[in-house]
């Protein structure tokens, strides 16, 4: 019930502040790897609008992935990164599920994802900061010649939430409840 009544003007700063962690970290991701166009995606951050009403998510992408990837790199192809990409993202939006519903929400109902075949529009929502972490296992499994060895591994990978060192399962768990409690007030 609370989820059909969200407020639409939280939901929309809500879309915001995710695009942003999500881009910031995507810039990290290019720090850490000293790839370029770090400059650009600093300034998208600066240009996100309410509900990414510019596409500062969908130009950041473009440019982050070109960078990390290659120029030739195309999300949308058959490849060897993007089935790492798809296999990670699947196991990031499995924890993310689990944690909304075990919340007692609805995956269906998204806060911007909105597309009437995806059961997990919320989940989607809410992993986008998190995809960073999966690029950069796909990229250190294709340079290191060891393609699913790293990705195995994702859920025994530690990331910064609240200044702690947790796993990713804490960290989602952690991320999810305090998404929820800005969009119940």
């Amino acid at each position: 019930y609370k989820q059909i009544n969200w407020n639409p003007n939280i939901t929309k700063l809500l879309w915001k502040e995710i695009v942003k962690l999500k881009i910031n970290m995507q810039l990290q991701v290019l720090n850490m790897f000293e790839k370029t166009n770090k400059e650009l995606l600093e300034s998208y951050i600066l240009e996100v609008e309410d509900n990414d009403i510019t596409n500062r998510e969908g130009l950041a992408a473009k440019v982050y992935f070109f960078s990390l990837f290659g120029q030739e790199f195309n999300r949308k192809e058959q490849s060897v990164i993007n089935d790492l990409l798809n296999y990670g993202y699947s196991i990031i939006l499995s924890c993310f599920n689990r944690e909304i519903v075990q919340a007692g929400y609805l995956t269906q109902l998204g806060i911007f994802h909105r597309g009437k075949t995806n059961s997990f529009n919320l989940s989607c929502d809410f992993m986008e900061p998190f995809r960073p972490i999966i690029d950069v296992l796909a990229f250190i499994s294709v340079n290191h010649k060891e393609p699913i060895k790293e990705m195995r591994k994702i859920l025994t990978k530690k990331v910064i939430i609240n200044n702690e060192r947790r796993y990713i399962d804490d960290a989602i768990r952690i991320f999810v409840s305090i998404m929820l409690r800005i969009l119940n007030g």
